[in-house]
């Protein structure tokens, strides 16, 4: 039982409905009043402060990611769980393991995503950027989230994969459906099952691209993570295939996080209007402009993690198996790593942000991300350097913890 000392900030949190706007109002308050505090929504504790959280990132061997899938499964439904079992079992995967079973996975993976890799990709992400502004510069104006932040994205990381072009809408439209899996919180008991069964078919989907790469490898990331764990010529094992079947679609997935991340860094550039000004003016800021655009507010506003041992955060004392939410949001904004944390601000000094994790856990297509985003204020200021949002309507956001993005954003330049 929790001590009802400890609930005084849990209990008014409100993460899908009341914070969900505004998450960093109460973060703040939070890490003056209660880092560490227990969440009856989450029904876990939510580790606010930078250090804190970094701490528990950088030792996986107290704060395990054994729970990362199953935080999210245990809101399935049992029509849901019955589909689910129909497909690859759901028990390891990219970011529900740690130590060596977490390394086999991984490997492969940091091989194929490594710099120089994402340096052969810059010219086809810069090629799809052309491609995408000059269709929309005769208008004059664009929604830029559904003309191009939608586009691109998933364009990128099926170029990194390997999917044939003739697939992408289909791939796409799979991915898109199947990560609403893990919002299950948020769907009907019927969504919840259409949203299985398209997930079940999505990871199908990647294990006939890696057997057909088995046979046919070509440059691409199935052929090696294929290669990698799965290594020979004897037909695919059940074990291996699952390995597949959860690792591979969590790269097509992460178009989402890069849409927000696009999403969001174009929408407060713009609607700071001056530091999109100090952009255009000094695109030797694009770096520091990237890095900000990632720490004011990242894609990830949470994360689950679990204790393998009795450990103290913030004094407050988690027994083994203790199910804690690290907040890379309130993170980011905490006082203690930046000056004036509520304020976007280009010109600032780099900061070692958390938005990609740290640790054995630190995002792998971060460099796509940057590289994504990179092109992307290179063209715009190059080609676009009016650009401005229409009117003065407000600005939704889609309604989700993660992958906070707009839903829509009308520009002109």
């Amino acid at each position: 039982m929790i001590p009802a000392e400890k609930t005084s900030i849990g209990a008014s949190y409100d993460p899908f409905g009341a914070h969900l706007a505004d998450p960093y109002s109460f973060h703040a308050r939070a890490r003056r009043e209660e880092p560490v505090f227990y969440s009856t929504v989450f029904q876990a504790w939510v580790v606010t402060r930078y250090e804190d959280v970094r701490h528990v990132l950088l030792h996986p061997e107290v704060f395990s990611s054994a729970n990362a899938i199953r935080s999210v499964s245990a809101t399935f439904t049992p029509e849901c769980v019955a589909v689910l079992e129909r497909g690859y079992p759901m028990t390891r995967g990219l970011l529900n393991t740690d130590g060596a079973a977490h390394e086999r996975l991984r490997t492969p993976f940091l091989k194929a995503l490594g710099k120089k890799h994402v340096r052969r990709l810059e010219p086809f992400i810069r090629e799809q950027v052309d491609a995408l502004v000059a269709a929309m510069l005769p208008a004059g104006k664009a929604d830029i989230v559904q003309q191009f932040i939608h586009i691109l994205p998933f364009r990128v990381l099926a170029r990194v994969l390997g999917i044939d072009e003739p697939d992408y809408e289909r791939v796409n439209k799979l991915s898109r459906a199947a990560s609403r899996i893990f919002r299950a919180g948020n769907l009907t008991p019927d969504e919840q099952v259409a949203t299985a069964r398209l997930m079940i078919e999505l990871h199908h989907t990647v294990v006939d691209y890696a057997r057909a790469r088995r046979t046919d490898p070509r440059d691409d990331l199935i052929s090696a993570v294929t290669a990698e764990l799965a290594p020979g010529d004897a037909p695919l094992t059940f074990e291996q295939e699952s390995d597949l079947a959860w690792c591979l679609p969590g790269v097509i997935s992460s178009a989402n996080s890069v849409e927000a991340i696009l999403g969001t860094g174009i929408y407060y550039l713009l609607a700071n209007h001056d530091q999109w000004a100090t952009l255009v003016a000094r695109p030797d800021l694009i770096d520091s402009a990237i890095e900000e655009i990632c720490r004011y507010d990242p894609p990830a506003q949470t994360f689950a993690r679990i204790t393998t041992r009795p450990v103290t955060l913030s004094g407050v004392e988690l027994p083994t198996g203790t199910e804690v939410m690290v907040a890379f949001g309130s993170a980011n904004r905490d006082e203690a790593l930046v000056d004036r944390p509520e304020e976007f601000d280009i010109t600032r000094p780099r900061t070692q942000h958390l938005t990609f994790g740290q640790g054995h856990h630190l995002c792998l297509g971060a460099p796509v991300v940057r590289a994504v985003l990179r092109t992307t204020l290179e063209t715009f200021i190059r080609r676009m350097p009016g650009l401005r949002i229409v009117g003065e309507q407000p600005i939704p956001f889609v309604p989700t913890l993660n992958h906070r993005q707009p839903v829509r954003l009308p520009v002109t330049w």
